[in-house]
């Protein structure tokens, strides 16, 4: 009885060195490559096409890929492909929940700050007569 190598559908990568998102989907017809730039040399190409294979992320006829320029023919097409890559609805809720947490923060931190200056400054001279007796003051003053 043979058993057959469990290869996923679809897995992503992210390559730091150069740095590239990457989608391997495996296929009825080969294996698709989609990387979100195109920063991969043809010899770069190669050595991940066979290392993924040696990885057991692709089948293993691959392993020993040498050539990119012919990939199709190969079974193996990569393309340049951004539609793929989305930000989960979780993060976009948790980075909003922190963005509304930062900014209550810092109101607070400013109304404190401006409450402090307002304590710390020096008392303001209040006028020792109001502005209508004042022409009243210097004509009897004589």
């Amino acid at each position: 009885m043979a058993t057959g190598v469990f290869q996923p559908r679809q897995t992503e990568f992210y390559h730091a060195f150069p740095d590239n998102l990457i989608l391997v989907e495996n296929q009825e017809d080969g294996v698709l490559i989609r990387a979100a730039r195109d920063n991969f040399s043809e010899r770069r190409k190669a050595l991940l096409i066979r290392e993924l294979a040696a990885e057991g992320f692709i089948p293993d006829q691959y392993q020993f890929f040498t050539d990119t320029d012919g990939c199709s023919f190969f079974g193996v097409r990569w393309i340049i492909d951004t539609s793929w890559i989305g930000v989960p609805p979780e993060v976009i809720r948790t980075s909003h929940r922190r963005t509304w947490i930062l900014f209550l923060c810092a109101l607070a931190l400013l109304i404190v700050v401006l409450d402090c200056l307002d304590h710390s400054a020096p008392p303001v001279m209040k006028p020792a007569f109001k502005p209508g007796t004042v022409t009243a003051a210097i004509l009897c003053s004589d």
